[in-house]
This record gives structure tokens, C-alpha cells and sequence, in this order.
């Protein structure tokens, strides 16, 4: 046969109908196969990680042994397309359910696979800043508003029958490792413009602040049922709103299902887009009688997208609305037979909502909140297994003070090469090679070409090699490290009060402080706001470590000099019309 000299591609290899997005499922399916491959190397850097802090120590050495999603990418649509000051945002809803080929090994002789998944969610593309001059697009941010909708199917899970909550776990820390990389306020950047600063690009601008009342709850589950009063259910009830990385906590009603928080304050809950959800839990806090039995803290939840919040009533400048909790997780068993969710009451909690712009400080304007805004992010020269988290607060208030999660490790991990070889195959070659099979032994038992097996070979052996200085760079007292953070930290300040000073620690693994950024004024920020600067931060050996944490320095005595990208946003606050 001859060879084909060309051809012109097919309407579905070159185009789609335009009037709808299957063009963009086409070009999707196309960039499936590099995506699945990226994916790869997310579950192996990031999510095992993830599963070995969580789960039991018996599956500290879980490994995925194989992980492919398939050929079958997920299909996209329909689309939003909104505008700003100076960036377009299309919001896309994604739908994936496919036949997925996962294998998990526990390191201890016990092996389980997954055989479907299912995802659904909106995940939002940002360009921004739009330029008059090419590219015309400075950069793009891609995110989720919210977590998407996980859905898995195990096999092999009989011999884990006895620990329980093991699928569970998975789930959540999947969940997890999408927070805490993909979901707003975290985002990935793309600079596609050297005009653009790397630093702006990663973080995503909020829209405003929403603050939010809870008023009162009707109908909740009656959690403390008493020994000696038949017919006597109630609750400790309490509510933790939250939004991104903001949340707050409600002050508790106690001895009542029908609860109203008549003097609660509220709490400010930073926004960065309108398809982000406010996701509230409803709580009870454990009795103190020794004649009642507490047999769960849960009472229900509701999570609301915050762009229906237009639709609410108005009343006196803000929105309110009564929402349905669910209460399907409730155990309905331990409650009393009369209890209203039982009865088949629905439990409702009402909602008071305010939305406040971020605008810039001026004499003129009476500003009564204040928004310190912190984005830590990246930094590098850290030492390696320092466990190193963040603390902020404003002066001497302990109540305020916040503090980060642990850094993560970032590019110190070797990837293996891409050959054309199917990775399951990668063992069989290992396994026959060091036996003393000759290559062309390899090759006949394969069935492959002899040229791939050499290159996977030679691939291994310069692996190894690299993977083997490494070890012992890391070896090493000196050697350093590129750790991630990413996370969002908000402080509200009483804007009538600016002579407090912002305060940013780092704390190592033991607690221990190990070097503090100077202290910023409020005041100056104000005057300043949009005035980059350094800031210096000097690393030593904590005082309450003793004489051997002195005669033996470790962590803090190994820093040398750390760059850290932190990005601080601070403006006022002035009540507005709507969420825009």
C-alpha cells in the first residue's frame, strides 16, 4: 500500500458547530491525553501525600501503583461570559463520568482500585489585565469557585471492611488537595506578558465583602434528650459560616430548637467571585448534664450560591432569606420519636446579608471596617522538614490571631522522563533486566520494539543517577528548599483605631517562633496602599528551647537568606447596593 500523501482533516477533526461549545469539548479532547498525564503527576507530588497524613497508620505507605482516567474527557458547557474593570471571566460548567483505571497499594499486602468517577462543577477561566497593546491579555487565571462534586466507585474494598471510613477519607482528602490548589482564593496563574508582574498575577483581586447575620433557626433537631423529662428534646444549637478561606463562628443558644441570635454582630466574609457558595453548618455543642445524652453535635447544612442573592427581599439596606438545612446526615435513630425532623419538619435558618465595596482610603470618606487582606504564597531557601506556618495578628488581640497551614515542598521531586512505553510495563522490563535477560529476550517476551526498550533503559539508569544525587544534596545541612502556601488570611480592623500595627511571624514545627517581619502600621498602609515594598525578616534559635536545643541548634539555625512573595491588599469598606 502506498503511504498517504495527505489529506484534508474531517469537520470533526478541524471545526465544530459554532452555534454551540462541542468546538471546545474537541479542542479539549485533544489536549486530554497531556492533561491525563499532568494528573498523573498531581496524584503522585501532591494528593499521596495528602492520603498518608490522613489515613491510619497502617496505610502510611499507600502508593498508586497505576492511575490513568481513560480516554473519555469531560464535556464542557454551557458558558458565562462577564466583564470588569479590567478582566473577562468565562464560567464553564464541567460534567466528567468515565470508566477511570486506578490501583492503589497499601504497602502492607492489601490492594484496591477505583473503576468509576464523576465530577461536576463550574471551573472559570480569568483574563487579566486586558492591554491596549499586544497580547492584548496579560495573564489568565483558571479556578474553581467552589469544590466540585466528587463522586467514586471502589472495588477491592472487602478486606478493609474492618476500618471503617476509609472510602470517606479518600473522598475528602481528593477534596482537599483541590482546595488547596484549584479553589478560590487559590488559583493558577499564567503570565503571557513580560509587562505583567508575576507576583500580581497569582492573586486574584476580591470583588467585596459580604457581611452576614444569622437570625434565627426553626425547627431543629433536638440533639440532648433527658432522662427524667419524657418528651423533653433540645439543642445547644451554634452556626460556622464560611466562604473560601474566611469562616466564623456564632455565639451558642442553649436549651432550644427554635434558636434566635437577637444581639450576634456577624461576621465579614471576603468574596472573589459571585459563583462561590456560602456554606454554613449548624452545630451543637455537647450538654453538660450527666442525666442527658448528647448523641451528635450535627444539626444540618446549606451551602448558597452567592449570586441568588439578588433575588433575596430587601429590607433597610440589606437582604434576607430563610433557607432549608439538610438534614439527611442527621442520625434520625437517637432522636426523640416527636422530635420535628422526625415528624418531618423542615429545619430553617434565616440569614441577614450586607455587601460592602472596597474602596480606596481618603480623608474625605468616613470608613468605619478596615480590610487587611494577606496572600503568602511561595518562598524559597527554606531548610527541609521545618513543618514552617505563618501567624498574623493585629497588636496584642489573641482572639485575632491567625495562622497558616504548613508550607508545602515545591520542585524537589524528581519526575521520571516520558517514554513510549506503557508505564506497566516499566516493572515487567525492571524485573526481566535483573534477572540477566538479554535485550532482545526482553524484546521478543514484550513484543515491542527493541529501540524503546533501550530508551526506557537508558531513561531508568539517568533517573536513577539524578535521583541518587538528590539524596544526597538533601543530605546535606545546607541544602534548601522552594515551600508553597498559598492561603488567604483576612483581618477586619475598626477604622477608627489605625495605630495598631500588623504583625507577621514564621513558627516552626515545634511552635517555636523563629523570625518575625517588622511590625507595619495600619496607618501607613492606608496612606500607602498600593506602595510595593521589601520587607526584611531575620531567622534565630528560640530562647525556650534550653540548653541542649543551644548546645544542639536544629531547624531555625540551618535558614539562610529566604525570599518570600506576600501580597497585602488593604482598603476600606462602604456599604454598596448588590453584590455586582
Amino acid at each position: 500500500m502506498k503511504p498517504s500523501l495527505g489529506r484534508l482533516p474531517s469537520r470533526a477533526e478541524s471545526f465544530a458547530d459554532l452555534d454551540n461549545l462541542s468546538w471546545l469539548n474537541v479542542l479539549f479532547s485533544w489536549l486530554w491525553p497531556n492533561l491525563n498525564r499532568a494528573l498523573v503527576q498531581f496524584v503522585n507530588h501532591e494528593l499521596t501525600p495528602r492520603l498518608q497524613q490522613s489515613l491510619p497508620s497502617f496505610f502510611r505507605n499507600v502508593t498508586f501503583s497505576r492511575f490513568t482516567l481513560g480516554s473519555k474527557s469531560p464535556e464542557l458547557g454551557p458558558v458565562q461570559v462577564t466583564r470588569g474593570k479590567e478582566r473577562v471571566d468565562i464560567v464553564l460548567d464541567m460534567k466528567y463520568f468515565s470508566d477511570v483505571d486506578v490501583s492503589v497499594d497499601t504497602g502492607n499486602g492489601l490492594c484496591f482500585g477505583m473503576r468509576q468517577l464523576s465530577c461536576s462543577g463550574k471551573v472559570c477561566i480569568s483574563f487579566q489585565p486586558i492591554m491596549p497593546q499586544f497580547p492584548i491579555v496579560g495573564g489568565a487565571q483558571v479556578f474553581f469557585p467552589r469544590v466540585p462534586e466528587l463522586d467514586m466507585e471502589f472495588t477491592g474494598l472487602a478486606a478493609l471492611g474492618h476500618f471503617p471510613g476509609i472510602e470517606q477519607t479518600i473522598r475528602d482528602s481528593v477534596k482537599e488537595a483541590l482546595r488547596g490548589h484549584l479553589v478560590l482564593p487559590r488559583i493558577k496563574a499564567i503570565v503571557l506578558s513580560p509587562e505583567v508582574d508575576p507576583l500580581q498575577a497569582m492573586v486574584r483581586r476580591p470583588l467585596g465583602v459580604l457581611h452576614v447575620r444569622v437570625l434565627r433557626a426553626r425547627d431543629l433537631a433536638g440533639v440532648n434528650c433527658h432522662a427524667f423529662e419524657e418528651g423533653s428534646f433540645t439543642s445547644h444549637p451554634y452556626c460556622v459560616l464560611s466562604l473560601g478561606d474566611t469562616s466564623f463562628k456564632t455565639s451558642t443558644v442553649h436549651n432550644t430548637t427554635q434558636p434566635e441570635w437577637r444581639d450576634e454582630p456577624g461576621g465579614y466574609l471576603v468574596v472573589h467571585h459571585r459563583e462561590q457558595h456560602l456554606d454554613i453548618e449548624v452545630l451543637a455543642e455537647a450538654s453538660g448534664s450527666l442525666l442527658s445524652h448528647n448523641f451528635t453535635g450535627f444539626l444540618g447544612r446549606v451551602s448558597h450560591r452567592l449570586g441568588h442573592m439578588r433575588r433575596w427581599r430587601e429590607a433597610g439596606g440589606a437582604r434576607r432569606h430563610s433557607l432549608v438545612l439538610d438534614t439527611s446526615q442527621v442520625n434520625r435513630e437517637l432522636l426523640h420519636v416527636d422530635d420535628p425532623v422526625n415528624q418531618g419538619s423542615a429545619s430553617t435558618l434565616e440569614l441577614e446579608v450586607r455587601w460592602f465595596d472596597m474602596v480606596s482610603p481618603s480623608h474625605e470618606l468616613a470608613i468605619s471596617q478596615v480590610l487587611i487582606a494577606l496572600d503568602l504564597l511561595k518562598g524559597r531557601g527554606f531548610p527541609t522538614g521545618t513543618g514552617l506556618r505563618w501567624r498574623t495578628w493585629i497588636d496584642d488581640f489573641e482572639a485575632c490571631v491567625k495562622v497558616s497551614k504548613k508550607g508545602r515542598t515545591h520542585g524537589n521531586q524528581l519526575q521520571f522522563p516520558q517514554v513510549a512505553i506503557n508505564p506497566r510495563l516499566f516493572p515487567v522490563i525492571d524485573n526481566l533486566h535483573s534477572r540477566g535477560y538479554k535485550l532482545k529476550d526482553i524484546v521478543f517476551i514484550l513484543g515491542i520494539a527493541e529501540e524503546l526498550v533501550q530508551s526506557y533503559i537508558r531513561a531508568r539508569e539517568d533517573f536513577n543517577h539524578r535521583q541518587e544525587q538528590l539524596l544526597q544534596a538533601q543530605s546535606k545541612e545546607d541544602y534548601r528548599v522552594e515551600l508553597q502556601w498559598f492561603e488567604n488570611i483576612v483581618h477586619m480592623v475598626d477604622g477608627r483605631d489605625l495605630s495598631k500595627k500588623l504583625h507577621i511571624a514564621l513558627y516552626d514545627d515545634q511552635d517555636v517562633e523563629v523570625g518575625q517581619l517588622e511590625p507595619v502600621c495600619l496607618r501607613s498602609l492606608l496612606q500607602c496602599p498600593a506602595k510595593a515594598g521589601a520587607w526584611s525578616c531575620e531567622l534565630q534559635v528560640g530562647t525556650d528551647r534550653g540548653l541542649m536545643g543551644w548546645l544542639l541548634p536544629s531547624g531555625p539555625s540551618r535558614f539562610a537568606t529566604v525570599d518570600m512573595d506576600i501580597s497585602l491588599t488593604v482598603c476600606g469598606l462602604q456599604q454598596g447596593k448588590d453584590l455586582p
